[in-house]
């Protein structure tokens, strides 16, 4: 490689950096704050070996036996950065954007060896680099999963590109190690299989490499017998609608669209929420485009195995089009169709339309792919601005869908989150109004029940956890489940109740830790050990029990607070001294049972002591009746 061109790449690696900075410290979101937050192999710090004998989800018991993913390289990367840094959000980006700017020398050492010139391998890279939707697979950190299946792809083919000249087994060899890296990163690196067999297909004259594909084979066969044994399960299966050529249609026009004009927000779609002539549109816009470049490259003339070989890029196209395709067609929660996906459909669009654009003289080339970058940025940008916050992110994707359950409900989880409870609440509504997926109705439910809990109206809580009864239930969902009736019986203060209801449910550590300390803060030291011991939870008790009953009764009713037991709370308070100990005494009486009698309290408080505490009993009155 020339000095020159080592210069624009390092200029260009340098520019995708930078356009990145600010989104480095953005908050995480959705699956990232699952996986990363709440993943017991990486809060635990497990050994490294578990990200080889356990499904994607499993840890995190969201999924059943046979419905997870398999992705050990991918785990195994988070791994490794909570050992090495910890898992910050600025570090985890970095890692993506370096893993994104592996892909680019690749990607353009590829269009060299083709045949392309500096400034047309340059400007292709560049595109690729500053598409609009690649921003999503680089700042939501689970897109970690797409960047190792590029990265690991377009080594392999570069390898097997190198291996071409000369015949030289040690380039195939490092293909194949790539390839087993990228099938044990994310399940749709199969598409590679095929791929990369027709251009050695292609490239060797009907002579392909046979070793490297067999292995390949291998590889891939050994993975989906590890994903058998580790998952119990081999993939998704395929369902269809009732009407399924226009569902495949709608779903073709989808990534069309994207790939032509990826001028939009939003990362996901529902199928049904598509419009049939806008996507057909689009779907045959994309078929008409590809049949004429079809045409123009076969030329006049009979048919013959030189003339296909010119239409390889083309399968570049449409094949993992076709394979993403399908997907729409699983049962992939919560959409089949994302834009997450088209990095790779979209490369095989550059590799097509460079062999157009080869053919101009370089002045118009360069104008025009210096015009579409240049409309690519801003959209970018954009996209990539919608990840500061949770509630920006789902509002703008609920926007794009709002009769869609799923969107509903994620942006009001956001608003609830974000102490919106009022909003929150409609949203949830809104997608009971739905047609929803069993994981999305255990969602709404466990919500639903969360902000009546705020609202301390414990009947309502106790008719969301019945229905909730009968569901089938994820182990996470029951957990958390069972959980919200704990916290319901102990705000009451019924701490007797809750534990033979935690027993009975044979729940977990966290519920035995919960019951310990309301009994602790209530001098109940036997029941208090008890309880642990049923939990397996040791704790040095002698000294917990000194600072305790150190504690005068206000900063032990603060602490009975804190942990729920708002019935204990009231009682330390009840002989107040202060304003602010009769605020506290009212929301406790509220959260505990006795809703009139702390609205009394604290109106009265209100009224009493003027406009000091007005806003004080004003935000406890708003935020637990939501008015």
């Amino acid at each position: 490689m020339k000095r020159r061109e080592t210069l624009f790449l390092l200029i260009l690696l340098i520019a995708v950096a930078s356009f990145y900075q600010k989104a480095r410290t953005y908050p995480l979101l959705w699956d990232d704050r699952l996986q990363l937050e709440q993943n017991p192999i990486l809060t635990a710090q497990a050994p490294l070996s578990k990200a080889l004998f356990m499904g994607y989800w499993e840890p995190l018991g969201m999924v059943k036996p046979g419905e997870d993913y398999y992705r050990p390289l991918l785990t195994l990367s988070w791994m490794g950065e909570a050992r090495l840094w910890g898992l910050h959000p600025a570090r985890l980006r970095e890692v993506n954007i370096l893993l994104f700017c592996g892909i680019l020398p690749l990607l353009y050492l590829f269009f060299r060896r083709e045949g392309m010139g500096q400034s047309l391998a340059g400007a292709l890279t560049a595109l690729f680099a500053f598409f609009p939707l690649q921003g999503d697979n680089i700042v939501w950190i689970v897109g970690r999963a797409d960047l190792l299946l590029l990265l690991f792809g377009f080594l392999a083919l570069t390898t097997l590109q190198r291996s071409l000249k000369g015949n030289r087994p040690l380039w195939a060899a490092l293909s194949s190690l790539a390839f087993l890296g990228g099938i044990f990163s994310k399940e749709a690196f199969l598409f590679w299989l095929p791929l990369l067999f027709l251009y050695d297909l292609f490239k060797r004259d009907r002579h392909p490499l046979w070793p490297l594909h067999w292995a390949n084979l291998f590889w891939t066969a050994l993975f989906f017998l590890f994903r058998k044994g580790m998952t119990g399960g081999v993939g998704p299966s395929l369902f269809f609608p009732a009407h399924p050529l226009e569902g495949a249609l709608k779903a073709l026009g989808y990534y069309s669209g994207w790939l032509l004009f990826p001028y939009g927000r939003g990362m996901f779609e529902p199928l049904d929420r598509l419009s049939l002539p806008l996507t057909l549109f689009f779907a045959l816009l994309l078929l008409a485009l590809s049949l004429l470049w079809f045409l123009k490259t076969l030329g006049p003339g009979r048919l013959s195995w030189e003339k296909l070989r010119e239409a390889l890029p083309l399968l570049f196209l449409l094949l993992p089009l076709g394979g993403y395709l399908l997907l729409s067609f699983t049962p992939i929660y919560p959409f089949g169709l994302s834009t997450r996906y088209l990095a790779l459909p979209f490369f095989g669009c550059l590799w097509v339309g460079g062999t157009v654009l080869k053919e101009l003289k370089p002045l118009p080339m360069r104008v025009l792919t210096t015009l579409l970058l240049l409309s690519y940025l801003p959209v970018l940008f954009l996209r990539i601005l919608d990840y500061r916050s949770d509630v920006r992110f789902w509002t703008v994707h609920y926007g794009k869908a709002p009769g869609n359950s799923f969107l509903a409900y994620q942006a009001g989880r956001a608003h609830y989150e974000a102490g919106r409870y009022r909003e929150a609440d409609s949203l949830l509504d809104t997608a009971l109004r739905g047609n929803f997926q069993r994981e999305t109705a255990t969602a709404i439910g466990l919500l639903k029940g969360e902000i009546l809990f705020k609202k301390a109206d414990y009947s309502g809580v106790q008719e969301w956890i019945g229905a909730l009864g009968g569901l089938s239930l994820t182990p996470r969902a029951r957990e958390s489940r069972n959980l919200l009736l704990l916290r319901l019986l102990l705000a009451q203060g019924q701490g007797e109740r809750a534990e033979e209801c935690w027993r009975s449910l044979k729940g977990g550590v966290e519920g035995w830790k919960r019951v310990a300390r309301f009994w602790s803060h209530r001098g109940e030291w036997e029941r208090a050990k008890r309880a642990a011991s049923a939990g397996g939870v040791s704790g040095p008790w002698e000294e917990e029990r000194r600072r305790l009953e150190t504690l005068d009764p206000w900063r032990l009713s603060q602490e009975a607070f804190g942990l729920g037991d708002f019935c204990g709370a009231a009682d330390l308070l009840g002989e107040t001294s202060t304003p602010l100990q009769e605020a506290l005494r009212g929301e406790c009486l509220i959260r505990c049972g006795r809703r009139q009698e702390g609205i009394v309290l604290l109106e009265s408080l209100a009224k009493r002591e003027g406009g000091r505490y007005k806003p004080l009993v004003e935000g406890v009155l708003k935020e637990k009746l939501l008015l």
